[in-house]
């Protein structure tokens, strides 16, 4: 059996029902861009999920809870780049983590992909009856309609959380006079907090925290309704400036493109100046150097658009002026 489609139009929550209902066995697979999700079900029970983005995710949460530093994380990643395999299993070869501390870590994260899967507005799937295999892998198992039903949940509350938040591409930074509330933070606050630096937007603050979508936004509502945190006008102004000075640059370069098109253009004789319609020869000759390029089809560089475009209507121009001053030319 094989399921395709978009989650923009038929609703993911709509899908996985489906299968847990028929029992599937198989690989359902979501795309948006460059983040790819799979969600692995044995008889209609979601078993795993990865994401592209998992060990990097990974790596930002066991930062964030101060259970590795990141030259440690650096240094496992190198290892297990070097001998194929996932840092968890470095991480607990050498001593960092425990096995269940890693197979309760994996249970989160799986779960966590799956909620942030519904934040999703778009993405091509193809679910696929087969068999895999996962030895290597920490198995999981999930009820797939509490699932649902929970993450629905989510989405709703999410929603309101948005609604009273600023934009997810503003910048936050700390409020001013909020050093005297930092120690009422609890241990789910510290570690959102630490990423308020007046550069992280709160979608990057999201990304770089390693925890779930849900989690971070209500932590940040409560930060900013508290008035620890609050959105940096500085960070938007100066984004402003970066893209005014980006645009002065274009017109610039532009303006300078359409000068030495200018200076390009060839001058015209004084005989040539009376008359600018081509003669019939004049015409075959300019015809027979236009066939081969376009038999080509080679693009215009943007320069030579430009000198085409002025030189075009410069002769327009001239044959406007002439057909004017006709009548009055002996």
């Amino acid at each position: 059996m094989s399921i395709k489609g978009n989650i923009k139009t038929f609703y993911l929550s709509s899908l996985l029902q489906i299968l847990s209902n028929d029992k599937k066995t198989g690989v359902l697979t979501i795309v948006d861009g460059s983040n790819t999700v799979e969600i692995y079900l044995n008889d209609g029970t979601i078993v795993f999920a990865s994401s592209s983005q998992e060990q990097e995710r990974l790596c930002y949460y066991l930062v964030s809870e101060n259970i590795v530093n990141q030259e440690t994380i650096d240094r496992c990643m190198q290892a297990a780049e070097a001998h194929g395999v996932k840092i968890g299993k470095v991480l607990v070869d050498q001593g960092y983590i425990s096995a269940e501390d890693l197979t309760d870590i994996i249970h989160d994260q799986v779960q966590n992909i799956i909620f942030n899967l519904f934040l999703w507005d778009n993405g091509d799937f193809e679910y696929l009856d087969k068999e895999f295999d996962l030895s290597g892998q920490i198995q999981t198992e999930f009820d797939t309609m509490e699932i649902v039903l929970e993450a629905s949940r989510q989405v709703d509350e999410i929603s309101v959380l948005r609604k009273q938040l600023p934009n997810e591409n503003e910048v936050l930074k700390l409020s001013e006079g909020a050093d005297h509330d930092l120690q009422k933070l609890n241990e789910d606050e510290r570690p959102i907090l630490a990423l308020v630096n007046n550069k992280r937007t709160i979608k990057k603050i999201i990304h770089d925290s390693g925890y779930d979508d849900f989690s971070v936004y209500k932590v940040l509502y409560s930060l900013v309704s508290s008035g620890i945190v609050e959105k940096s006008e500085e960070a938007q102004q100066q984004s402003s400036l970066s893209a005014s000075i980006d645009l002065d640059l274009e017109e610039e370069q532009e303006s300078e493109e359409i000068q030495l098109a200018l200076e390009d253009l060839p001058s015209i004789p004084a005989e040539k100046q009376t008359d600018p319609i081509l003669g019939p020869s004049e015409k075959e000759e300019a015809a027979s150097k236009a066939e081969p390029a376009a038999k080509k089809g080679l693009p215009l560089s943007k320069k030579q658009r430009t000198i085409a475009g002025i030189a075009g209507g410069a002769i327009v121009v001239a044959a406007v002026v002439m057909l004017v001053l006709k009548p009055f030319v002996p």
